[in-house]
């Protein structure tokens, strides 16, 4: 997971470095394995690192996200009715459920300065990064991706914050070398040679998702 990049200020920066190298897959992180013992194996929320952590930090003063230990519980209680209620109704966008009860949408992820438009509400959709080789870094949203991935949701709604430089080159050649203008579809055979150049490996192939919106720039 990549903490290096502000999910709203750094969001459409290219960047190549060595950012996304030796960055542990969200799946890894203690914060998850806090989740899915407490969703997945019944442990009390007081008996997660994720909780015991918190609350030492704001035992310490070092909590940048809880004043006191009753916030936290707070949240906890609220991540339980947030992972029941898209159990029961599916995911919703920040606008669906902004649009549903205003109180329930930005939380702690807003910044004050923001309008509730359009635009600011897709900002606060789970960010992510992606990697030279394609693969997404989580950037901010990690409670309800967390949620997403224990109830096997196929997908959710996210955005990009900071691409590999790497990963726009490839981007950029297959957007211009590797799309059927008159169909608005792949040209197959450009593309896979394309790909077949990427001194990586790109999962998913075409279908990447990140590959897939380059169909809708025309």
């Amino acid at each position: 997971m990549d903490n290096e990049f502000d999910f709203l200020t750094d969001t459409g920066r290219v960047l190549d470095g060595d950012w996304d190298r030796n960055v542990s897959l969200f799946e890894e992180t203690p914060r998850f394995e806090s989740f899915r013992a407490h969703f997945k194996r019944g442990v009390d929320w007081r008996d997660t690192s994720y909780f015991r952590d918190s609350a030492r930090d704001i035992r310490r003063n070092e909590s940048n996200r809880y004043a006191t230990v009753s916030e936290l519980e707070a949240a906890c209680d609220r991540y339980d009715r947030i992972y029941g209620e898209i159990d029961a109704n599916g995911y919703r966008t920040q606008r669906e459920l902004l649009e549903a009860d205003s109180a329930r949408g930005l939380r702690n992820g807003g910044r004050g300065f923001f309008n509730l438009g359009e635009q600011a509400v897709v900002r606060h959709e789970i960010a992510m990064n992606v990697a030279r080789n394609g693969t997404f870094l989580l950037n901010d949203g990690r409670h309800r991706l967390a949620i997403a991935l224990l109830l096997d949701l196929d997908r959710v709604p996210v955005r990009i914050v900071v691409r590999h430089a790497e990963w726009q080159r490839l981007r950029n050649r297959l957007y211009e070398s590797a799309i059927d203008r008159a169909s608005g579809t792949w040209d197959r055979d450009a593309a896979e040679e394309i790909l077949s150049e990427h001194p990586t490996t790109v999962k998913q192939g075409l279908d990447h998702p990140d590959l897939r919106t380059l169909l809708l720039c025309e």
